[in-house]
């Protein structure tokens, strides 16, 4: 299977790919003049290829994964809200190995995103839980292996489904780096790229090919609602947007947000803090 991927990392080495998508009245030298002025606004991000050959069996705790039920054992119990005391819903677990062995390629933008608390390890599971009804959230990396990890009865997921603990899995195939850029771009951002006015129209036009909606780690949140921030309670830094879902029934995640939304999980680079934000309409 062809698990090819348009990137935009292959947009900013050669922009002439996208002269026959242009929209029609768009200039073609005042796209590549404002691709090179503002590409200095690009972040890293993480997108993920569905295993499309996968049957998403939910006995299978291994590898990595979107819903279903995560790795647990008798040390790493499946978490449970602070609030509520309710079990929360895992939304995704990641085979760290696998996910540094797929990123080779991107080595170092993964070392300047600071967060080798949850991405440094090359072994064991990154697992993210939520309490989608008071809004906490709760990430962590467990070493689990055959031996220590409970076993999953047939039948288990359906239950689990019934109490709201659990949804639909859905494999991961391979993990991929790319480039991210804002949605939008303020008035202050363009000036301080010396951005010109046509320049900046001819871009604002061709923005869907250089912003990733739907589910993706790090990069730019999509906002619904407007631009937030959140502060570390602990160290008052600004946290940094490290995971998005999409929440209007065509991401990974089976999560109904209305007609469009997205769950942004907020993580602080120093201590092991979570914020969560529902950005819908």
């Amino acid at each position: 299977m062809d698990l090819h991927v348009p990137t935009v990392n292959e947009f900013l080495e050669d922009p002439s790919v996208l002269r026959d998508k242009l929209m029609p009245g768009v200039k073609y030298d005042d796209f590549v003049s404002a691709l090179e002025k503002i590409r200095s606004h690009a972040k890293f991000i993480v997108k993920t290829i569905e295993d499309f050959d996968s049957d998403n069996d939910p006995t299978i705790t291994n590898g990595s994964f979107y819903g279903g039920i995560p790795r647990t054992s008798e040390k790493f119990p499946w978490p449970t809200c602070d609030k509520c005391h309710e079990k929360m819903m895992s939304f995704i677990q990641i085979d760290l190995s696998k996910f540094h062995m797929d990123l080779k390629d991107w080595k170092q933008e993964l070392e300047e995103m600071s967060l080798d608390k949850w991405f440094g390890s090359f072994s064991g599971y990154l697992q993210l839980f939520c309490c989608t009804t008071c809004g906490k959230g709760s990430i962590r990396v467990v070493q689990i292996d055959d031996t220590e990890a409970d076993t999953v009865r047939p039948g288990r997921f359906d239950d689990l489904v019934a109490e709201s603990f659990a949804v639909k899995k859905v494999d991961i195939a391979r993990f991929y780096g790319d480039y991210d850029f804002p949605e939008y771009f303020s008035l202050a951002d363009l000036r301080s790229c010396d951005v010109t006015k046509e320049e900046a129209n001819a871009f604002d036009e061709c923005i869907d090919l250089f912003h990733s909606h739907g589910d993706k780690i790090f990069g730019y949140p999509t906002w619904i609602q407007g631009k937030e921030e959140f502060v570390c309670p602990i160290c008052s830094t600004i946290m940094m947007p490290a995971f998005q879902f999409e929440g209007d029934g065509s991401g990974h995640v089976d999560l109904s947000m209305g007609d469009s939304g997205n769950l942004i999980f907020f993580v602080c680079e120093t201590h092991p803090c979570v914020e969560l934000m529902f950005s819908m309409c």
